[in-house]
């Protein structure tokens, strides 16, 4: 029986039962005849393989199945070292493979190969024995998209891959069916090695997507550490004059983690942005439901201007004093430094808005901001 036969690893006694019998795999569920080929590609048993493939039990059309699972590619995939002798053995195949290219459930061979983290030696095997580098998935990404989006532990193989296909040709800046590019799907996906290897390479960060969203725009809309914005304002810095789909831009859009970075890079604190609702706001609406350590970042900037109002006649100290303390002291705490802080920066505590309202008469409204008061008295 050719199960026993490969089981003791007696591959001639393997050659002969194919060559003496009809069908082979005769009465085998699917699980025994793919542990056979797992079996034949581990050990190497190639001469196995091709005594299968001669005799017409294993189908090398591609386009005959229905899915790449539990199939000869499968093995070879899983299974295939990439010494001389497997690469070798892997070259033939490839040359006797048809409809090479089509793709199984929406992956190509390739593809698939790239998905299960082959060698890189593997890859360069498939595309050299005529395996297209240009294959399109159904979300019209290409490969890049593929590998920066896939999950890894480690990066070597991922970034091997991407040298690879990059050498080859393969677009760095090609958009998806949602406008995305390679960096959007990086940056999206917190892959800080694919984000360097793309910028490295001329990745463009100011791409919109469909949302007219860039790669700088998620950045530092996403919440958490500064760490990926570091890491792409070495290669550029955001367009602010960008706007996406909603009217928001980069820096009404950003995290007030960011704050002193974008500063740094050009950033406006005047710039109007429109928020989810639609509503316009500028980052000093931000600034003031911020902390002192933003506040301060602001103030460091020199584009602060204490005084300055906004249409309704608002400064910012006024924005500071209506700040909801929702009866809790460490919010009022927050409100008093922040006074304390603007009045040390030349906050003119006795300014008026439009309604005729003073930070003080504003900070009054509430019996949690006494502290408050005081000191803007203190300075009437």
């Amino acid at each position: 029986m050719l199960q026993d036969a490969i089981r003791a690893k007696d591959f001639e006694k393997a050659k002969e039962i194919i060559t003496s019998t009809n069908n082979p795999f005769e009465g085998m569920q699917e699980y025994h005849i793919t542990g056979i080929y797992d079996t034949l590609v581990r050990e190497k048993a190639f001469e196995v393989i091709d005594a299968l493939i001669e005799k017409g039990t294993i189908e090398l059309d591609i386009y005959e199945y229905d899915s790449f699972n539990k199939t000869i590619f499968m093995s070879i995939i899983k299974n295939l070292d990439v010494t001389e002798e497997s690469i070798s053995f892997l070259k033939d195949f490839i040359s006797r493979t048809q409809s090479l290219n089509d793709e199984l459930e929406g992956k190509s061979l390739l593809s698939l190969a790239i998905e299960n983290e082959v060698a890189i030696a593997f890859v360069k095997t498939l595309v050299e024995s005529g395996c297209a580098i240009d294959i399109i998935d159904r979300s019209e990404g290409n490969l890049i998209h593929q590998i920066v989006k896939k999950y890894t532990r480690t990066y070597d193989k991922g970034l091997a891959y991407l040298d690879f296909l990059y050498e080859q040709g393969l677009d760095i800046d090609k958009p998806n069916v949602v406008q995305e590019t390679p960096l959007h799907i990086a940056v999206k996906e917190h892959r800080n090695p694919y984000i360097k290897w793309l910028l490295e390479n001329g990745a463009d960060p100011n791409l919109q997507n469909k949302d007219g969203e860039s790669p700088f725009f998620l950045a530092v809309s996403q919440g958490g550490t500064t760490e990926k914005y570091e890491l792409m304002r070495e290669f550029g810095t955001p367009d602010f004059d960008q706007v996406n789909v909603r009217g928001a831009t980069v820096f009404g859009a950003s995290d007030l983690n960011h704050l002193k970075l974008l500063l740094e890079d050009g950033a406006d604190l005047y710039q109007s942005s429109t928020d989810t609702y639609g509503n316009e706001f500028t980052k000093m609406d931000d600034l003031a439901r911020a902390t002192t350590e933003h506040l301060q970042a602001a103030i460091d900037s020199g584009q602060l201007d204490v005084n300055r109002k906004d249409d309704d006649g608002n400064t910012i100290l006024h924005k500071i004093c209506a700040r909801e303390t929702l009866h809790e002291e460490k919010r009022a705490k927050e409100v008093y430094r922040m006074v304390k802080l603007m009045l040390g920066a030349g906050a003119d505590a006795n300014t008026t808005n439009d309604a005729d309202e003073t930070p003080i008469m504003i900070a009054a409204k509430d019996n949690l901001k006494t502290k408050t008061v005081e000191i803007l008295l203190s300075h009437k």
